[in-house]
């Protein structure tokens, strides 16, 4: 047997070790996970589902409010740029 032949062998050796530990590793993470965490993963993902929705529904309902009421908020915005404004300007006496 050449050196080129022996190498592959020796790749294909290495690279079934590989494969084996890799499904070793995922078949003990995989009992791992279904015994201690899949309930907790399950819940978590079903209350982030639904924190989203929630807040889809509030983002909603705060831009219906927002876009009922834009004139009085457009008007108390201005009033209190124009205080702020006024906090900063000067006036002249002669």
């Amino acid at each position: 047997m050449n050196v080129t032949q022996t190498n592959i062998l020796r790749f294909i050796f290495l690279l079934s070790v590989a494969i084996e530990f890799t499904y070793e590793l995922g078949y003990s993470f995989g009992k791992f996970y279904r015994a201690n965490l899949h309930h907790h993963t399950k819940e978590t993902v079903a209350f982030i589902i639904n924190r989203f929705i929630d807040f889809a529904i509030l983002a909603g309902e705060g831009a219906r409010v927002i876009y009922t009421n834009r004139h009085d908020i457009l008007a108390e915005a201005n009033t209190i740029r124009n205080q702020i404004g006024r906090a900063f300007s000067y006036e002249y006496t002669v």
